[in-house]
């Protein structure tokens, strides 16, 4: 039944109570194939057992601005803490190691800023960046793509950094298609009037070198980036072993999302109708 996609059950439900959720965020199997994800609405973190049955929640506290947080198997939590800086018009992400306890470890290496048009500011960026993260076994994998080359960071559950992944990256050119292509969606935006952005946007020169990166079990990495693929439609992945090193790439669809499980790809693709589908792939290794 569950290989075939069929429903299967629904499991809690919307409330304030125990057991009950508003707003999900983050939601993993742990290694002990418990449930667990952080309701941002009730600001408290939730686990089910495997069939689906409420076992705790955790009331979260913590003196630091959570934008989300994700359990560890360990028992501490990965969060992505924001800090505002409205007089300089931008809002800064890092990530951070937090306690059972939700007391902070330490903070993480890898950090990036975003301008917000609605601060005082005189310039905002129509090119997205964005911060990665993938939980393996005993291994937290994260990066921000507003480097200028490729670089993941690798620490254990503990917050203790031991590997860095790297590669040099030839920045690609922001072409002018692809500038024409996101000024019409933004025009269609509120924001575009509401925020000034006519006056206020830019585009940078180059890229960054990558999108985002996702981590198999098997703790493969497939980087996705900007350079386009064989085909019309698809992108380039980067590919690495589980040691760090890189070992080739993979033309693909454009995709929503992409996870990677048991030698699988689990990618929602936008069908012509409008309509989005859930695709599997599998894959095969040489």
């Amino acid at each position: 039944m569950i290989k075939k996609g069929n429903f299967v059950k629904t499991i809690g439900q919307k409330g304030q109570g125990p057991g009950d959720f508003q707003r999900i965020r983050e939601l993993r199997i742990t290694n002990s194939g418990e449930l667990s994800f952080y309701d941002y609405e009730n600001v408290k973190y939730l686990f089910f057992s495997p069939d689906g049955t409420f076992k705790e929640e955790k009331k979260v506290t913590s003196v630091t601005f959570i934008h989300w947080i994700i359990y560890l198997d360990n028992g501490n939590f990965l969060i992505r803490e924001r800090q505002n800086e409205p007089e300089k018009g931008i809002r800064k992400f890092h990530y951070a190691i937090l306690d059972n306890n939700f007391n902070k470890i330490r903070d993480l290496q890898p950090s990036f800023q975003i301008e917000i048009p609605y601060y005082k500011t005189d310039k905002f960026s129509l090119l997205p960046y964005t911060m990665s993260y993938g939980i393996v076994m005993d291994k937290i994998f994260v990066s921000s793509n507003m480097r200028e080359d490729l670089e993941i960071e690798v620490y254990n559950l503990q917050g203790d950094l031991f590997r860095k992944i790297r590669k040099d990256s030839e920045r690609l050119k922001i072409s002018k298609e692809y500038k024409e292509e996101n000024l019409k969606k933004w025009e269609k935006a509120p924001a575009w009037e509401e925020w000034d952005l006519k006056r206020k946007h830019y585009f940078p020169d180059y890229f960054p070198p990558f999108k985002m990166f996702w981590v198999d079990d098997k703790e493969r990495i497939f980087v996705e980036t900007y350079r386009k693929g064989e085909r019309l439609g698809e992108i380039l992945l980067y590919i690495f072993n589980p040691e760090g090193l890189f070992v080739g790439t993979k033309s693909l669809k454009e995709a929503r999302y992409r996870r990677f499980k048991n030698n699988r790809m689990y990618c929602v693709h936008r069908k012509e109708s409008g309509y989005e589908e859930l695709v599997v792939f599998k894959m095969k290794w040489d």
